[in-house]
């Protein structure tokens, strides 16, 4: 809570109290790999410490991989190629930027495919790949744009689906009264 509302610094306190709590009851949970890319959300956004960042988020993916956690490995992974991006080491960027798409693709998740392809876009834009940035962020907002079609089907279908129960139910009232 303390970093959406931008307070960086109870956050940071929060997250590290929580992780040294865990490593003194020899927690290594998936949670607790959240704990550690959260953390490191802190140092890429707010301190622009990117170092600091890429090691949070080494740990994380080694809890990550312990726990078999396969979803979560991709946002660490789109998270270090925001990382390498800061610090302009494109190919690093572009490398884990890849690996996060491959693992979008892999758990068959559209949400995760949309913002690894938008790391990959943005890890080409400032390599100067124009072309290859513009195919992934345009590849991002395909998907983007199925995913927002399919909910507004499901979201009208829904809505048909509840007048029609609606209208059934009037009917069924008309029938008993004349009755």
């Amino acid at each position: 809570i303390y970093r959406d509302l931008d307070d960086f610094k109870k956050a940071e306190t929060a997250y590290l109290k929580g992780i040294s709590l865990a490593k003194k009851a020899g927690i290594e949970s998936y949670s607790i790999g959240i704990l550690y890319a959260n953390l490191s959300q802190i140092y890429l956004d707010y301190y622009k410490n990117y170092d600091r960042a890429i090691e949070l988020l080494n740990e994380a993916i080694r809890i990550y991989e312990k726990n078999g956690i396969r979803t979560s490995m991709e946002h660490a992974y789109r998270n270090l190629s925001y990382n390498y991006t800061g610090k302009k080491e494109y190919a690093k960027a572009i490398e884990y930027a890849k690996k996060a798409v491959a693992i979008a693709e892999e758990v068959n998740d559209d949400h995760r495919r949309i913002n690894a392809y938008a790391a990959l876009g943005f890890a080409h834009k400032k390599a100067g790949l124009f072309e290859d940035a513009l195919a992934n962020f345009e590849h991002g907002k395909a998907i983007e744009d199925s995913l927002l079609s399919i909910e507004k089907t499901n979201i009208i279908a829904e809505m048909d689906a509840k007048f029609e129960t609606v209208k059934k139910d009037a009917q069924i009232k008309v029938l008993n009264a004349n009755a």
